[in-house]
Parts: C-alpha cells; sequence; structure tokens
C-alpha cells in the first residue's frame, strides 16, 4: 500500500512514508514498513523512519487526556474554548475559532488546541511525561524544552514507540512490550531463542482507557473538524491524526482490541509539504486503506465499557451536577472519582444597589435587593488571566 502510495503522497509534497501494525494483545510487531522505497538513495530511504524521533503533532492530546482522566476531568468535563494567555504563549485553534464551552469529548474529537494545553496545565507536565512513560515512551526526556507545547507535538517520538502506547488503550489499559522476533534459528534449523508468552503490566485504569477508546471512536465527536466521511470513519476503530508545524509530519494511529496501526507521512529531511498536509489528509488514505483490510484478517471487536462507569448529567456551562431543572445538560460516561461533588446552576445574593456590591449589615434595607446569578467560573478561578475570558464570554452572551 504505501509503495503505491507515490502519486497521493507527492500531491502533498511529501516524498516518504512508514507504517507500523502491532497486536495489542500480545506486543507482536504484525508488520512494519520503515520508508517508501529502500534503495530511493536522493530522498534517503534506507532509513526507517518508523525508528525515527519526529514531532507526533496533536497524536500526542490523548495520553495527556488520560492524564487528567486519573484526576476529576471525564469526558463530559466541561472546559472552556477561548483565546488564553498561559504566559508568553498563547496557542490558537487550527481554524482560528473559539467555542466557548465544550465538552472534554469535543474537545479532544475535534483535535482543538486551546482545550488541550489548558488540559496539559491542569494535568501537570511531568504526570503527562510519566504517564507516557508508562506506556512505553523513551524518548521524552527535555521537559524544560517541551514545556505547554509538549501537547501540540513539541517533544520528538518514535512511531513504534507511539504505536505501541496506543495499544495501551487498546488493551483497556495494560501494556505488553514491543516485540519484533518470534524466534531465531541457526542455519540447521536449532532453536536459539524463542519468545515465551508475554506477560502485560497494567499501567492505566480500565475506566480511562475506555474513555480515550470511547472519544477517538466517536465519529460525531469529531465530525464539526473532519467531516462524518473522513478517512477516519470506519466503525469500531478509534483513531486520532497529527500534524506539526509547517506540514512537515503528518501522522494517523488508530486501533481496535485486535489490531493498532499507525502511519507517518513526509519528507526524512524535515523539509515542508505543502499547505493542507495535515495528518487525516497526507497519512489518513494510508492508514484507511491498511486498517480495513487488517480488519478482514484479524476481525472486529468492540470496546468493552468497564461496568465501574456510570452515565451522569452535568450543566453544560459549569460541569456540575446539575442544580435545577431549567438548565441545559449534557451525559457521558464517567467513573467514580471524576463525579462532581457540587451542584451548579445559580445562587442568589444580596446586593446593595447603593455601591452595586455584596451587602453588608451596614446596607439600608432598602437598598438591598436579592439578584441571581450563575455560579459559573473557568478552570482556574484564581488566575485573572484564564478567569477573563470566561467572564467575558459569560457577559457576551447576557449571563451574570
Amino acid at each position: 500500500i504505501i509503495r503505491n502510495s507515490s502519486n497521493h503522497l507527492s500531491k502533498y509534497g511529501a516524498s516518504n512514508a512508514a507504517l507500523v501494525a502491532i497486536n495489542p494483545k500480545n506486543g507482536d510487531i504484525i508488520s512494519m514498513v520503515g520508508s517508501r522505497d529502500y534503495f530511493d538513495i536522493e530522498n534517503d530511504g534506507n532509513v526507517n523512519v518508523a525508528l525515527a524521533k519526529r514531532q507526533p503533532g496533536s497524536s500526542f492530546k490523548p495520553i495527556v487526556y488520560a492524564t487528567g482522566f486519573k484526576g476529576n476531568w471525564a469526558p463530559g468535563s466541561t472546559i472552556w474554548d477561548l483565546k488564553t494567555d498561559f504566559g508568553n504563549y498563547s496557542p490558537n485553534n487550527y481554524d482560528g475559532r473559539t467555542r466557548g464551552p465544550i465538552s472534554v469529548r469535543t474537545a479532544l474529537g475535534n483535535s482543538l488546541n486551546i482545550p488541550a494545553v489548558k488540559m496539559l496545565s491542569l494535568a501537570g507536565l511531568n504526570n503527562s511525561i510519566k504517564t507516557a512513560k508508562d506506556m512505553g515512551i523513551t524518548t521524552l526526556t527535555e521537559p524544560k524544552r517541551y514545556g505547554l507545547s509538549l501537547v501540540l507535538g513539541g517533544g520528538e517520538i518514535k512511531l513504534t514507540e507511539l504505536v505501541g502506547a496506543y495499544s495501551v488503550f487498546a488493551t483497556g489499559g495494560v501494556k505488553y512490550s514491543i516485540n519484533p522476533i518470534l524466534e531465531l534459528e541457526d542455519s540447521e534449523g536449532k532453536i536459539l531463542e524463542q519468545k515465551k508468552n508475554p506477560k502485560g503490566k497494567r499501567v492505566l485504569k480500565a475506566e480511562i482507557a475506555h474513555q480515550i477508546s470511547s472519544i477517538l471512536s466517536d465519529n460525531s465527536a469529531r465530525s464539526a473538524a473532519f467531516g462524518s466521511n473522513s478517512y477516519l470513519n470506519i466503525p469500531g476503530v478509534a483513531v486520532k491524526t497529527g500534524t506539526t508545524d509547517e506540514y512537515r509530519d503528518g501522522w494517523t494511529i488508530g486501533y481496535n482490541p485486535r489490531i493498532a496501526v499507525g502511519v507517518w507521512a513526509g519528507n526524512n529531511d524535515n523539509s515542508q509539504m505543502t499547505k493542507g498536509a495535515a495528518g487525516v489528509n497526507v497519512a489518513g488514505p494510508i492508514w484507511n486503506k491498511f486498517m480495513r483490510q487488517m480488519i478482514k484478517s484479524y476481525g472486529q471487536e468492540g470496546f468493552k465499557r468497564p461496568k465501574s462507569l456510570k452515565k451522569i448529567s452535568v450543566e453544560v456551562l459549569s460541569g456540575k451536577l446539575p442544580g435545577s431543572e431549567n438548565v441545559d445538560t449534557r451525559s457521558d460516561w464517567y467513573a467514580s472519582w471524576q463525579i462532581p461533588k457540587e451542584k451548579g446552576g445559580t445562587v442568589k445574593l444580596n446586593i446593595c444597589t447603593l455601591c452595586d456590591a455584596l451587602a453588608t449589615d451596614a446596607c439600608p434595607s432598602s437598598k438591598v435587593e436579592e439578584k441571581i446569578f450563575s455560579d459559573v467560573h473557568s478552570e482556574k478561578p484564581d488566575d485573572s488571566r484564564w478567569e477573563n475570558p470566561v467572564r467575558g464570554w459569560l457577559k457576551a452572551h447576557g449571563i451574570d
């Protein structure tokens, strides 16, 4: 499939592609193609790009969200997609738009940058790197260099290890070491070394792994960004793309419980592809064709939802439990430790009309009025850089 993709790749200014397919249930590498043409000397075809360190773009986001899910974040949680200053760093979404209060499911499904940077800030850089390491990624060794740009692909990763990390989502949180060799024989057929039955290690809670798979396999959750009939739409398959700055790398990584497949496309010398060479466009068609072929051989298997996950309704604006009946809500799957403990809705406050502030005993009773306010805040209410954009949005929408 990769060998026959030269016309497709050249349309986007790409000269090479690599692919890795892994059996999530035991870590075996089923297929590995390091480059389109080993003998393409002009484009360093003899370099195995599947083992090279490349920036993964947004394909790293699920690992950060999984870290956030270890805390009180869940697919249904509200995260504010608003222009935010993170301290000399103010990223934009791919389309330059912001969407106000959205669910984490929508944020990850549509690969929005601002909510992702917020999630890394909330989950913690070192915590996210630890999650990545637990899932088999060994190359993220310079946290000070990455900063919050890590969630947008600021740290270099190997395709083999990224596919291995996604395999952890596929197994419901169990990691198997990547293994390319089944056995070694000498010239007389004597077996010198043979793979033993692997032992998996749980590195992620089953609830978290399923929540990520639920989002990445939800075609409706990503349709606003990718459309409803993109190369990512294979029923029962979870998938994420990645695109680096100036279109230097395009990625598509997807899986079901039986197979995990990752495709990289670009140029070995890190030169730019043409504008529009996003991961879904340049790597997506190769991934889609290969994945569909492999499903015919390996079959399809659904993601088993842990019984411990409960469907919970929360307020759209506050992300808290509904505090009244007349409020917009959304429902999604929550683990026990993620369920909000507070109710949202509105609060009634006594306001002194003379000074337009909270009333005190010194205020004349004739000047005290009871007013209703929405109890809505940003993810960091004590940080004005996060809180002010939310207050501005609420005011613009007529909400006190």
